[in-house]
């Protein structure tokens, strides 16, 4: 008997560096290196088109009735067009992170007119506000009272 427990002793002890071997290939392989994480993924292209009304109260007091949101992917351009206005002078454009509120804008405040295109590269974080005011609320344009509409087309990647 203690001859036959000798005999297993070694056979085991032969075969552990062969076992470990075949083993540890396997654990690795069935993901026990660690270092998951999320698949990434390719950003879509989108264009919408947006409308709204602005109305200026005061000369610097402007409301932007409406502000449109999106999603934007990092280090991509956001483009907006102006393609209808009901003011012929045109409008103020900003697109920024969070609202209008922020400093660090992808478009900063500017005039655009109808037909004309601004962009910039997504600046701030994933959710941009596109916001319209009219001329004489912000800038050296004159003061015009009441609403006024707008139509505009905007290009970005979504993530």
């Amino acid at each position: 008997m203690i001859r036959g427990s000798k005999t297993r002793r070694r056979l085991v002890v032969r075969c552990l560096p062969a076992l470990a071997v075949g083993v540890l290939p396997v654990l690795v392989a069935c993901g026990g290196g660690g270092g998951g994480g999320s698949p990434t993924s390719t950003p879509t292209p989108v264009t919408e088109t947006v409308s709204g009304t602005t109305t200026s109260v005061a000369p610097g007091s402007c409301s932007a009735n409406v502000t449109h949101n999106f999603n934007v992917a990092a280090g991509t351009t956001f483009q907006v067009t102006l393609t209808q206005s009901g003011d012929a002078a045109g409008l103020m454009v900003q697109v920024c992170p969070g609202g209008a509120g922020s400093s660090d804008c992808t478009i900063t405040r500017q005039s655009i007119a109808v037909g004309a295109t601004l962009s910039g590269v997504r600046s701030g974080g994933e959710v941009q506000n596109l916001s319209f005011i009219r001329k004489g609320c912000a800038g050296t344009e004159p003061f015009v009272a009441g609403p006024t509409t707008y139509t505009a087309t905007v290009s970005y990647q979504r993530p």
